[in-house]
């Protein structure tokens, strides 16, 4: 045999090793021989095909008791094709049934002879065993999955041994799925249901609206909980009523719901925002995430987390959105899509998955049966502005407080009213404004009107006239004013921030944002250093504005397009902020308050002798609605002549239409001189009288005063009395000669429109020597003027009046005494009223302290009007103390009332008609 040449050894396959060793030793001796090895009945294929499917030659172990469906391909699994008895117990196992949630298992065998397997089956089908392969590629492409692209003989074909024999088997498994919503989808028999998916049909969550109608999207708001739902089922019909089918385990796996529109559907983007894009990566408007969503069985199971048994007649399933808080309004939505799928293996997770994802991509992964369902909603804005702070006290502020500093309007850009300007820098109060909602703002502006400027809201007083609020248009300032932009921001292109930007949260963080001067964003350059600030508030107070507490509610607000910044248009802030103001006096002469430019004078130098002025008067011009000031000095020589008095004038301009801003008044119509003053530089002194003339004249004295006498000249105490015929301005002069105080009571007419004297100062015709006080004046146009006044010339203080007749002070009356009533101790002050009745009236003055009640002092009004009298005056609420009555005895009708100091007035007809003597 020499190496063995030609020597051929056919064995079947060997596993003993001492046969192995034999073949071992016999081919080293024998080289050239040749030993084959043969089994007729091999699993050769079976691992060839593990190899193909899994990259290896393994061993398959199968669960047969985890299985609910087991197809067998002519492989008799429960007998011969099985060395052990474990696939027959495992699949028995499935076969009882012990309770209602227990499901058994359904066996479809395709075999060529009959088997142990095939006797279980419950659906079986015989062919032949070359058309097993073929059988199996068609099922395949019927399922959807990979390895269907065999050449499978059509259905119905004439051939008898066709794979659709005449048993009517049809390779092809329905979708048991079905789900309602708006849309259906799993309707019909077998015929329509053989696809995997929605195979294009829509099916959309159900919303519901306010009214009760359904919709296919949602509207949500961010921070809530949005509701909807769904139905799905069993669309199976068993065929024969002993048949069980097999429980759908249905779960669910829901995508994130997906930002639509991209940069289109954003609210007010900012340059640093991060747009969405497709896959969406942006941190400022992400998508919604899948876990937010809640596919609720029966209101209690979370498909997404735990399978659910379908029935046939459907199962509702709510559908729950968790929209994050701060989540970025889209009114384009956001779309998810959920698969409601078969979990066939019970291992919760949906296979397949991914060449539902990317069909065309991953071909080799088995597709479990599943529907589509589309969830639709949008998120609406929410401008919602939050200010912190409630009330905004700024203090106790003088009248003129920031007006007429660069500019007559205090929120005008050239004003020098602002916070960087030391002057103020302590009157502008911050505050803090919030976005609570998920949208930015901007431009955000204080709202001051409503409609226009003219629909400015009023700081009111409830000590003073409803009718002299303070408009805020013209007097409330603050940072988010237009005259305060742009503002410098290294973070905005150009390095230039145009308008107050209030920006939005982002979801996940932990509280609202704050309004910030410049903005800052949230993801920037560390290397940047910017020192953000709040927004600040501040107000301005007209001049002349009566004294008292004023408050209003003010707001910040999302201004829309269009329109007039600081009149509200858009969103404002809920609750808004109240702004308190305490208006006080205002200093006019000597010095100036701090934030109010000079009045009359202005602030001193540190080593100034101060000076002393007492005694103002004023009268405005019915005219022109100039104010003229009079008051009386010691200004022209406070420290050498401390005690000497002379009197000053001032005058403040006037114009209703000039002071007007916007159509708003602004300093109540009073207009300064000049810039950064107010009235006019002071006139005086007067009388220009160094050396005492006056009173030598008027006392008749015939000598001019010595020095010692005109260092004791005092003028003061000046009142002004218009008439037709114009101003008069009165006033007191003083002198000390010999130890005697002589007071003179001197008038000069004047200029209504500038305040100035005209012509040279004469004096009434009174007792030089007795002291009067509390002088006070009044008449009748075109009558008389009556000159009030107390003095105590016995010792008593009582009231005295002397008149003049006409309106030009040019003739005057003896002076006489008003008789009082014994009861009346002492006089410190008096105020008339001279009213004018009917051309047959005239008053008189009575004091009977016998007479009947009421007694005293009477003043009595003689008219022929009784009854009208007493009509006109209880009208306006007095109360009389007797009403018109008649009196016998004297032969009069009349009635009783008292003035405000308590003393009797009568009014009273005499029973004969009246005469002119």
């Amino acid at each position: 045999m020499g190496d063995g040449a030609g020597l051929w050894i056919l064995a079947e396959p060997l596993a003993s090793p001492s046969l192995l060793a034999v073949r071992e030793s016999m081919q080293k001796k024998f080289p050239a021989a040749r030993w084959a090895e043969y089994e007729p009945i091999s699993r050769a294929a079976q691992m060839e095909g593990a190899r193909i499917a899994f990259g290896q030659p393994l061993e398959t172990h199968y669960h047969f008791d985890k299985a609910d469906v087991i197809l067998s391909l002519d492989s008799d699994f429960l007998a011969l094709d099985s060395p052990t008895v474990l696939p027959l117990k495992q699949f028995s196992k499935r076969r009882r049934v012990a309770s209602q949630k227990d499901n058994m298992n359904r066996l479809y065998v395709v075999e060529s002879q009959f088997s142990i397997t095939g006797s279980m089956a419950d659906h079986r089908l015989r062919m032949r065993a070359s058309g097993i392969q073929s059988a199996a590629g068609m099922l395949a492409r019927s399922l959807g999955l990979p390895g269907g692209g065999f050449q499978v003989p059509p259905y119905g074909g004439d051939d008898p041994d066709s794979l659709l024999t005449g048993a009517g088997w049809r390779f092809g498994i329905a979708n048991p799925l079905g789900l309602e919503g708006v849309g259906v989808v799993g309707a019909g028999g077998t015929d329509q249901n053989l696809f995997n998916g929605n195979n294009g049909t829509l099916v959309n969550t159900r919303f519901r609206t306010p009214q009760g109608a359904i919709v296919p999207v949602g509207a949500g708001e961010h921070g809530k909980t949005l509701f909807g739902d769904f139905f799905a089922r069993d669309r199976r019909t068993p065929q024969t009523s002993n048949v069980v089918p097999i429980a759908i385990n249905a779960r669910a796996y829901v995508d994130d719901m997906r930002w639509q529109g991209g940069a289109g559907a954003v609210i007010r983007a900012l340059p640093w925002e991060v747009m969405p894009t497709l896959p969406n990566r942006s941190p400022d408007y992400p998508d919604i995430s899948g876990r937010r969503l809640q596919m609720l069985f029966e209101g209690g199971t979370d498909l997404q987390r735990a399978t659910a048994r379908l029935l046939s007649t459907g199962n509702r399933v709510d559908v729950q959105i968790e929209v994050p808080r701060f989540q970025p309004a889209n009114a384009q939505g956001y779309i998810s899509r959920t698969y409601v799928f078969a979990d066939s293996n019970n291992n919760g997770r949906f296979d397949g998955l991914e060449s539902v994802l990317q069909p065309g991509v991953t071909q080799n992964l088995r597709i479990e049966a599943y529907r589509e369902l589309t969830t639709t909603a949008t998120v609406q804005p929410d401008e919602r502005l939050v200010v912190e702070e409630q009330t905004i006290d700024f203090g106790s502020l003088p009248a003129g407080f920031g007006f007429n500093w660069g500019s007559l309007f205090a929120n005008n850009p050239l004003s020098a009213f602002r916070p960087d300007n030391p002057i103020f820098e302590s009157f502008w109060k911050p505050f803090t404004v919030r976005n609570e909602g998920n949208v930015n703002l901007y431009p955000v502006y204080l709202g001051k009107a409503r409609g226009s400027p003219s629909g400015t809201v009023f700081l009111f007083s409830d000590m003073v006239s409803f009718f002299a609020g303070m408009p805020a248009w013209t007097t409330v300032a603050s940072t988010l004013d237009t005259r305060f932009w742009p503002q410098p921001n290294p973070f905005y292109p150009g390095n230039n921030q145009p308008y107050p930007i209030l920006q939005k949260p982002q979801v996940g963080d932990y509280t609202s944002t704050v309004l910030t001067q410049p903005a800052i964003p949230p993801r920037r350059d560390p290397n940047i250093t910017v020192e953000p600030r709040k927004p600040q508030v501040s107000i301005a107070i007209p001049p002349f504005q009566p004294m008292g507490v004023y408050s209003q509610l003010i707001a910040p607000y999302q201004h829309n397009q269009g329109g007039t910044p600081g009149v509200v248009n858009g969103t404002f802030a809920t609750p808004p902020m109240r702004v308190v103001a305490r208006v006080r006096e205002t200093q006019l002469t000597g010095s100036a308050n701090q934030g109010v430019a000079p009045m009359i004078d202005p602030v001193p130098p540190a080593n100034a002798p101060r000076i002393s002025d007492i005694t103002p008067a004023a009268f405005r011009d019915p005219t022109t609605g100039k104010l003229h000031l009079y008051w009386a000095s010691n200004r022209p020589d406070p420290a050498g002549r401390p005690n000497s008095f002379y009197l000053y004038k001032s005058t403040l301009d006037w114009n209703g239409t000039t002071t007007l801003q916007d159509g708003v008044r602004a300093t109540n119509g009073w207009l300064p001189a000049a810039q950064n003053r107010w009235w006019e530089p002071a006139f005086g002194p007067y009388p220009n009288d160094p050396n005492g003339s006056l009173f030598s004249t008027a006392l008749g004295l015939g000598r001019p005063l010595t020095n010692e006498e005109i260092a004791t000249i005092k003028h003061h105490r000046p009142f002004v009395r218009l008439t037709p015929a114009g101003a008069f301005l009165f006033w007191t002069g003083e002198v000390i000669l010999r130890n005697q105080k002589y007071e003179l009571l001197f008038y000069v007419q004047v200029d209504t429109q500038t305040g100035n004297p005209v012509g040279n100062p004469r004096a009434v015709p009174l007792d030089p020597v007795a002291p009067r006080s509390s002088l006070s004046i009044a008449g009748v146009d075109g009558v008389g003027n009556w000159l009030f006044y107390v003095a105590a010339p016995s010792g008593r203080s009582q009231i005295f009046f002397i008149a003049s007749e006409g309106d030009l002070f040019g003739t005057w009356r003896r002076e006489q005494r008003v008789p009082l009533s014994p009861i009346v101790r002492s006089v410190e002050s008096v105020s008339a009223n001279i009213y004018r009745v009917s051309a047959n009236a005239f008053i008189g003055f009575c004091e009977r302290a016998s007479a009947p009640e009421p007694r005293g002092v009477i003043l009595t009004l003689v008219s022929d009007e009784v009854d009208a009298w007493y009509q006109r005056l209880s009208a306006q609420g007095i109360v009389f103390d007797k009403p018109p009555t008649h009196n016998p005895r004297y032969r009069i009708y009349h009635c009783f009332l008292r003035d405000p100091n308590g003393y009797v007035i009568e009014i009273q007809q005499f029973d004969e008609p009246l005469t002119s003597e």
